[in-house]
């Protein structure tokens, strides 16, 4: 709660906590989630090179854990992975994010990583970004009022960001 609060160095910590709780306990997936939520709150407060640590342990925990949400962490590390400029590996860890949330039935989950991919795709002006970002969301806008508020934000941006772009073609 204390991320969704924004008290950052709380949840930061909070993070460390649970995760060291979940590793005496041998439990990868809760240990995953609280680094994976440690990640978030670093990345927040600017601390990039702890976000790394951070998100890439939660992630090696998710997936030996064959976690079926390891799709937030994949997608955390990538927002990370962009923030510290290297787009490509972002990419493929969102890819491989909608991969496993799609594998797993997970539609908030596809839906999250669709559109993370077309905005991410129009701010590394990559070819055809912008046809990418107008498909997803025409996919998108039927059901985002069945979305949780985070990845409704997400496509709300995604259609703001579209119009922008066309109205300035």
């Amino acid at each position: 709660m204390s991320l969704r609060a924004g008290k950052l160095e709380e949840a930061a910590a909070a993070g460390l906590e649970a995760a060291g709780a979940a590793r005496q306990a041998g439990d990868g997936i809760i240990g995953g989630m609280a680094l994976s939520v440690r990640a978030e709150a670093l990345l927040q407060l600017g601390r990039l090179e702890e976000a790394q640590v951070a998100i890439e342990e939660a992630v090696e925990l998710k997936l030996a854990a064959n976690d079926a949400n390891v799709a937030i962490a994949l997608l955390r590390r990538a927002e990370i992975r962009a923030a510290a400029g290297d787009i490509e590996r972002a990419m493929a860890d969102a890819e491989l994010a909608l991969s496993r949330a799609k594998s797993a039935g997970n539609i908030e989950q596809t839906a999250r990583a669709k559109m993370w991919m077309a905005l991410q795709a129009v701010k590394s002006e990559l070819p055809d970004a912008l046809e990418r970002l107008k498909e997803t969301t025409g996919e998108l806008e039927p059901i985002k009022a069945t979305l949780r508020p985070s990845t409704r934000e997400l496509v709300e941006q995604g259609v703001s960001v579209l119009k922008a772009r066309l109205s300035t073609q």
